[in-house]
C-alpha cells in the first residue's frame, strides 16, 4: 500500500509536482512574524509537547480505554458492549490528524518536499521507531526516535544496508525486548501484581472466607418439581 500511494504521489504532478516535488514553502510566521531555524525547533518541541499532554489525557479517558480493550482483544470488547466498528474509525482518524499535524511541520522546517521523503523506507523506520521504543507506551516513540534517527548518521558508510540493519533491529527487539526500551524498563509498573503478593483486604488479593457461601436461588432445587425460574425470548447479539 505504501508502495502504491508513493506512485501515486510521483504520478500526480499538478498536485505533488512529481518528481521534482513543491519548491519554496514559505517559513511558518506566528502573530506576522516569520520564525528563524531556532524559533522552528522550539515550535516542533512545543507541538511534541502539546501532542504528548493530549495523548496522555485521551489514554487515560474512557475512549482511551476502549483503543486499549479493541487493540487487546476485539471480541471480548464487543461482549462487554463496545463497538470495534465504532471505535477504529476514531482512532484511525486521529491517529491521521496527528501524522498530518507532523507532515505539516515537517514541509515547514525542510521549505521543501518530494515523494522521495515518503517511500517505504519512511514507512520501515517510523515502525522500528515504535517498536524499538515500545509499542503501546506513551513514552516509547519518544524514546525511539532520537536513537533512530541519530543511528543512520552512525551509519552512513553501511546506507546500502540501512533496510537490513532496520529489520535486524525489528527481530532483536522482537526477541530480546519484546516491550521495548521502555516497556522492558517499567515492566513492574504497567504489569498487575500476583493476587498472592498482595495482603488480604485489597482489589485482586485472595480472601480466606469462613463458611461457604449460600447457593444462588437459581441453583436451588424444588421438592415438587416446579419450575423456579424460566426466561423466554431471549437475544444476545454481538454486533456482527
Amino acid at each position: 500500500f505504501g508502495i502504491i500511494v508513493n506512485s501515486i504521489l510521483i504520478e500526480w504532478s499538478q498536485l505533488t509536482g512529481g518528481t521534482q516535488g513543491v519548491l519554496n514553502i514559505p517559513r511558518p510566521t506566528l502573530a506576522g512574524t516569520r520564525l528563524a531555524l531556532e524559533s522552528q525547533f522550539l515550535l516542533i518541541v512545543a507541538a511534541a509537547a502539546a501532542t504528548t499532554l493530549f495523548l496522555r489525557n485521551l489514554m487515560r479517558s474512557p475512549w482511551g480505554r476502549a483503543f486499549i480493550a479493541v487493540r487487546e482483544n476485539p471480541i471480548a470488547a464487543q461482549a462487554v458492549g463496545l463497538s470495534t466498528r465504532g471505535v477504529k474509525p476514531v482512532a484511525f482518524t486521529i491517529s491521521a490528524a496527528l501524522a498530518g499535524a507532523g507532515g505539516h511541520l515537517f514541509a515547514f522546517f525542510q521549505g521543501f518536499i518530494s515523494p522521495e521523503a515518503f517511500e517505504f523506507e519512511a514507512s520501515i523506520f517510523f515502525l522500528t521507531t515504535v517498536i524499538f521504543g515500545g509499542a503501546g507506551t506513551l513514552a516509547g516513540p519518544l524514546v525511539g526516535a532520537p536513537i533512530m534517527t541519530f543511528l543512520p548518521e552512525m551509519l552512513q558508510r553501511f546506507v546500502d544496508f540501512r533496510l537490513i540493519i532496520y529489520g535486524a533491529l525489528i527481530v532483536a527487539s522482537l526477541y530480546a525486548l519484546p516491550l521495548g526500551i521502555v516497556g522492558t524498563v517499567f515492566r513492574r509498573a504497567t504489569y498487575l501484581p500476583d493476587a498472592a503478593s498482595l495482603p488480604a483486604g485489597i482489589a485482586g488479593a485472595p480472601v480466606a472466607v469462613s463458611q461457604p457461601a449460600a447457593k444462588p436461588a437459581s441453583l436451588a432445587t424444588s421438592a415438587t418439581g416446579d419450575t423456579i425460574v424460566a426466561i423466554e425470548g431471549v437475544h444476545m447479539s454481538f454486533g456482527g
